[in-house]
């Protein structure tokens, strides 16, 4: 006879019954400022610990990681990491005036050589090449808008997605 086992878990919260655990990302089309943007995520944050009851209280450096306007004074580094992040998750389609399809893959430089070369240095420098041909674009077509990256996975309660997606007017990326 087998004999079956039998666990019961009790969760603290809802985030215990959350498997897929993943960062966001959005980018905001909106006329606030930075700091109005900030100031609401912030309420949104004592809100969602007030109805918490204390159970699961957040900050906003550990719900948010970077936010930033998309401007010309943009560090270079961060308009590059955003269109990396872009293209990793872009599933190969068009946005923001970008064919993310065109860009170059590293199947496309393993090339055995004698030496042992698998390819890596010119896929780094070809795909460096490729995000910074891109750089205007992002510049251009997204001058204004705000990026807001989560602080990592699981870190911006769904109740505030959620708002940012319909009060904010954003495109949201969900990381992996």
């Amino acid at each position: 006879m087998n004999k079956k086992q039998l666990f019961i878990i009790q969760p603290h919260s809802f985030i215990d019954v959350i498997t897929n655990s993943s960062s966001e990302l959005f980018i905001v089309k909106t006329d606030k400022t930075l700091e109005t943007v900030r100031g609401i995520l912030q309420k949104l944050i004592d809100v969602h610990n007030e109805a918490d009851d204390g159970h699961y209280i957040k900050t906003f450096n550990d719900t948010f990681g970077d936010i930033f306007v998309i401007s010309k004074t943009t560090p270079p580094v961060m308009i590059d990491n955003l269109i990396d992040t872009l293209e990793n998750y872009s599933g190969g389609g068009d946005n923001f005036g970008i064919k993310f399809s065109t860009c170059p893959q590293y199947d496309d430089f393993r090339i055995p050589r004698l030496t042992g070369d698998d390819g890596s240095d010119l896929y780094e420098r070809a795909r460096k090449e490729w995000i910074q041909k891109n750089r205007p674009k992002i510049l251009k077509n997204c001058a204004g808008m705000v990026v807001i990256y989560s602080e990592g996975d699981n870190s911006i309660p769904g109740p505030i997605m959620e708002f940012i997606d319909q009060s904010f007017n954003s495109q949201r990326w969900h990381l992996g």
